[in-house]
């Protein structure tokens, strides 16, 4: 499209809402202002009005454009109790596009992109007990690339989602008391796959197994130094700090 086509098409666009809201006094955010990549197209904001809601016990329910009687535009909805619900994009009364979610206690619980009020593109998700996801969701399940934080925020899974649950590719990661990191997992769909890699208390690479190689073995315990790992079926059964050759169960 040709620039000054362009540019002369957009002030017009302008021109038009500022008459319209002037002639029916709509109360609107400044035009110049708003996103329009967010799945809300730039011509809709021409047929939107913004107006406030209210619950029975006065507190706002949401506040933002409506198109046709229906949220559509930037918008906010409240709880009963006044805190955020959500603030973000909402097309024909569902959220699309980028949008915040937030506990009823008002602290924030997913940010990120929405598809027809799900959890659906890129985004990050605190959970109740203070586990994070972040990456990839599908329909609100985590699904596709992502990294999972455990309660100390440490990263404890770096790869592949599929339904919520490991797929692929991946690494896990377990650390020691003092945050230091004790033993890396090369992992595919959940279990061992490759290398582990342990470390030392202070954080330095110590041991390198290539699990692949050794894979016929269906039961196998790990000894390094005073630390002892039994893997079964290709999965961590326990990973011990001990007394050297003690503990070790046949």
């Amino acid at each position: 499209m040709n620039l000054l086509y362009y540019t002369s098409l957009i002030l017009l666009k302008e021109s038009i809402f500022e008459n319209i809201t002037n002639q029916y006094d709509i109360q609107t955010i400044n035009i110049k202002s708003l996103n329009y990549s967010n799945n809300v197209d730039y011509c809709d904001y021409i047929n939107l009005n913004y107006n406030v809601e209210y619950y029975d016990n006065g507190n706002m329910k949401y506040e933002g454009h409506y198109k046709d009687g229906i949220y559509h535009g930037e918008g906010k909805l409240y709880y009963e109790n006044g805190n955020i619900q959500y603030d973000g994009n909402f097309r024909n009364g569902k959220l699309n596009g980028k949008a915040k979610h937030y506990y009823e206690n008002g602290i924030l619980k997913y940010e990120g992109e929405f598809k027809n009020n799900n959890y659906h593109g890129k985004g990050k998700i605190t959970y109740d007990n203070g586990e994070i996801y972040e990456g990839s969701f599908k329909y609100n399940k985590c699904h596709g690339k992502g990294k999972f934080y455990n309660l100390n925020g440490k990263l404890e899974y770096m790869g592949g989602f599929k339904n919520n649950k490991y797929q692929g590719k991946g690494k896990e990661y377990t650390y020691y008391e003092n945050g230091n990191l004790m033993y890396e997992l090369e992992l595919k769909d959940g279990i061992l796959d490759s290398k582990i890699f342990f470390y030392d208390n202070n954080g330095k690479l110590d041991f390198e197994y290539d699990f692949e190689q050794d894979s016929k073995n269906i039961l196998k315990t790990l000894e390094m130094n005073e630390r002892v790992l039994k893997i079964e079926n290709n999965k961590i059964l326990n990973f011990d700090q001990c007394d050297f050759k003690e503990n070790i169960q046949d």
